[in-house]
């Protein structure tokens, strides 16, 4: 053998190893990746279902709402609003009930304090109120028309009418 054929053998021994130490470490550090994706899914699941378990919070408040047990539902969201007193969504519940329970007046305040605090509430309080505002502003005008002094109606009408406003139902 020539120098030459020396050098191509060792040449070739030497890619050889050189691929084989790249083959294999590229393996690991793909068997680590996967490894760290099934324990970041497996992080992003419990997380997901924290959050889930989260936004599921108010699902006893609404099934007590539709049974018309209003105080028990009450009840559930005042523990509800002890434990997450930053979820403003517990207004809207909350409003939802005095509106059920025939409390205008705190109803519509509530409506209008937790959209004006997050605007995100817009859908939320739409869903559940809109069907009040449709239904007491007639009767409010009325109201106004006997009491036109009367601040409290006044203040209620103003109120009505913002959450119309961002309901997106247009002013009359």
């Amino acid at each position: 053998m020539d120098r030459l054929d020396i050098i191509s053998i060792s040449l070739i021994v030497l890619l050889t190893a050189l691929i084989t130490g790249m083959v294999a470490l590229h393996g690991e550090e793909q068997e680590q990746t996967t490894q760290g994706t099934a324990l970041g899914s497996g992080a992003a699941r419990s997380a997901k279902a924290a959050r889930s378990a989260e936004q599921n919070i108010y699902g006893e408040v609404e099934r007590l709402i539709k049974l018309g047990q209003y105080e028990e539902a009450g009840q559930v969201l005042s523990k509800i609003m002890d434990q997450y007193p930053q979820r403003l969504e517990s207004q809207v519940y909350l409003a939802v009930i005095y509106e059920r329970q025939g409390n205008i007046e705190k109803a519509i305040s509530l409506c209008r304090s937790s959209i004006e605090k997050n605007p995100d509430l817009v859908d939320l309080a739409s869903a559940n109120l809109s069907e009040m505002i449709q239904k007491d502003i007639p009767k409010l005008k009325r109201e106004k028309e006997l009491k036109p002094n009367d601040e409290r109606v006044s203040n209620m009408l103003r109120d009505l009418y913002f959450c119309q406003r961002k309901f997106g139902q247009g002013c009359e």
